[in-house]
Protein backbone atom coordinates (compact mmCIF):
# COMPACT_ATOMS: atom_id res chain seq x y z
CA UNK A 1 0.00 0.00 0.00
CA UNK A 2 1.28 3.22 -1.12
CA UNK A 3 1.98 6.22 1.52
CA UNK A 4 1.53 9.44 1.44
CA UNK A 5 5.64 9.90 1.09
CA UNK A 6 5.11 7.77 -2.24
CA UNK A 7 2.25 10.19 -3.78
CA UNK A 8 3.88 12.54 -6.64
CA UNK A 9 3.71 15.96 -5.19
CA UNK A 10 1.13 17.67 -7.24
CA UNK A 11 2.77 21.25 -8.34
CA UNK A 12 1.10 24.30 -8.62
CA UNK A 13 0.28 25.68 -12.27
CA UNK A 14 3.30 27.62 -13.09
CA UNK A 15 1.29 30.58 -15.21
CA UNK A 16 -2.52 31.72 -14.63
CA UNK A 17 -4.85 33.58 -17.19
CA UNK A 18 -5.51 37.07 -15.82
CA UNK A 19 -7.22 40.40 -17.57
CA UNK A 20 -4.15 42.45 -18.12
CA UNK A 21 -3.81 46.72 -18.70
CA UNK A 22 -2.05 47.78 -21.73
CA UNK A 23 -0.29 50.80 -21.70
CA UNK A 24 -0.36 53.65 -23.65
CA UNK A 25 -3.39 51.75 -25.94
CA UNK A 26 -5.65 51.45 -22.68
CA UNK A 27 -6.95 48.26 -23.59
CA UNK A 28 -7.43 45.51 -21.23
CA UNK A 29 -6.65 42.29 -22.18
CA UNK A 30 -6.60 38.42 -21.49
CA UNK A 31 -2.75 37.76 -20.97
CA UNK A 32 -0.49 34.74 -19.45
CA UNK A 33 1.06 35.68 -16.16
CA UNK A 34 3.86 33.73 -14.61
CA UNK A 35 3.66 32.75 -11.27
CA UNK A 36 6.04 32.02 -8.97
CA UNK A 37 6.05 30.42 -4.91
CA UNK A 38 8.83 30.27 -2.47
CA UNK A 39 11.33 27.09 -3.30
CA UNK A 40 13.37 25.70 -0.24
CA UNK A 41 16.75 24.40 -0.79
CA UNK A 42 17.55 21.86 1.86
CA UNK A 43 21.00 19.86 2.12
CA UNK A 44 21.36 16.81 3.92
CA UNK A 45 17.87 17.60 6.25
CA UNK A 46 19.46 21.26 6.82
CA UNK A 47 17.36 24.24 5.03
CA UNK A 48 19.95 26.54 3.38
CA UNK A 49 18.07 28.95 1.10
CA UNK A 50 14.09 30.02 -0.03
CA UNK A 51 13.68 31.74 -3.50
CA UNK A 52 10.64 32.57 -5.46
CA UNK A 53 10.92 30.68 -8.72
CA UNK A 54 8.36 28.96 -10.95
CA UNK A 55 7.10 25.77 -10.20
CA UNK A 56 8.68 23.91 -12.84
CA UNK A 57 11.93 22.03 -13.56
CA UNK A 58 12.77 22.32 -9.80
CA UNK A 59 15.67 19.51 -9.60
CA UNK A 60 17.18 21.24 -12.29
CA UNK A 61 16.79 24.53 -10.75
CA UNK A 62 18.46 23.05 -7.66
CA UNK A 63 21.49 20.98 -9.53
CA UNK A 64 21.88 24.98 -11.32
CA UNK A 65 21.77 26.59 -7.73
CA UNK A 66 24.34 24.29 -6.49
CA UNK A 67 26.49 24.26 -9.36
CA UNK A 68 26.52 27.75 -9.28
CA UNK A 69 26.85 28.22 -6.07
CA UNK A 70 29.79 25.98 -5.79
CA UNK A 71 28.43 23.89 -3.04
CA UNK A 72 29.17 20.72 -5.02
CA UNK A 73 31.55 20.71 -7.79
CA UNK A 74 29.70 18.87 -10.18
CA UNK A 75 26.24 16.26 -10.07
CA UNK A 76 28.15 13.21 -8.99
CA UNK A 77 27.84 14.47 -5.78
CA UNK A 78 24.03 14.63 -5.35
CA UNK A 79 23.11 11.01 -4.16
CA UNK A 80 19.27 12.24 -4.30
CA UNK A 81 16.72 14.67 -4.85
CA UNK A 82 13.39 15.22 -4.04
CA UNK A 83 10.62 17.88 -4.57
CA UNK A 84 8.15 17.86 -1.65
CA UNK A 85 5.57 19.78 -0.51
CA UNK A 86 6.46 22.85 2.16
CA UNK A 87 4.21 24.89 4.02
CA UNK A 88 1.78 27.56 3.14
CA UNK A 89 2.52 27.10 -0.96
CA UNK A 90 5.99 26.74 -0.51
CA UNK A 91 7.87 23.63 -1.90
CA UNK A 92 10.88 22.07 -0.94
CA UNK A 93 13.67 20.59 -2.91
CA UNK A 94 15.75 18.22 -0.70
CA UNK A 95 18.77 17.54 -1.49
CA UNK A 96 21.47 14.07 -0.43
CA UNK A 97 24.76 15.30 -1.21
CA UNK A 98 28.18 14.43 -0.37
CA UNK A 99 29.51 14.23 2.83
CA UNK A 100 32.77 16.41 2.09
CA UNK A 101 30.49 19.14 -0.04
CA UNK A 102 28.19 19.06 3.31
CA UNK A 103 30.88 19.59 5.41
CA UNK A 104 32.34 22.26 3.06
CA UNK A 105 28.67 24.41 2.59
CA UNK A 106 28.40 24.01 6.84
CA UNK A 107 31.96 25.59 7.21
CA UNK A 108 31.78 28.23 4.13
CA UNK A 109 27.74 29.11 4.86
CA UNK A 110 27.17 33.06 4.08
CA UNK A 111 24.11 35.10 4.64
CA UNK A 112 22.27 35.09 1.23
CA UNK A 113 19.60 37.59 2.37
CA UNK A 114 18.42 39.55 -0.55
CA UNK A 115 18.45 43.25 -0.39
CA UNK A 116 16.83 43.80 -3.37
CA UNK A 117 13.92 41.93 -5.07
CA UNK A 118 10.90 40.06 -3.42
CA UNK A 119 11.93 40.07 -0.09
CA UNK A 120 12.11 36.50 0.56
CA UNK A 121 15.17 35.17 -1.63
CA UNK A 122 17.41 34.16 1.09
CA UNK A 123 15.53 33.52 3.92
CA UNK A 124 16.84 29.94 5.44
CA UNK A 125 13.35 28.15 5.91
CA UNK A 126 9.64 28.08 4.17
CA UNK A 127 8.05 28.78 8.16
CA UNK A 128 10.51 32.15 7.79
CA UNK A 129 7.82 33.76 4.82
CA UNK A 130 4.76 35.15 5.05
CA UNK A 131 3.23 35.82 1.74
CA UNK A 132 0.07 38.00 2.48
CA UNK A 133 0.19 41.13 0.10
CA UNK A 134 -2.25 43.77 0.06
CA UNK A 135 -4.32 43.59 -2.73
CA UNK A 136 -3.57 46.75 -5.53
CA UNK A 137 -5.78 49.89 -5.98
CA UNK A 138 -6.60 50.42 -8.97
CA UNK A 139 -5.10 53.98 -10.00
CA UNK A 140 -6.41 54.18 -13.71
Amino acid sequence: MATEEDLPVVLPPTYTRQKVYRWPSGKTVDDAVADEVPISITYNGISHVVMMASPELLEEFAVGFSLSERIIPDISHIYDIQVKEGCGNGLVVEMEISPRCFFKLKEHRRSMVGRTGCGICGVESLKDVELKPEPLKRTY
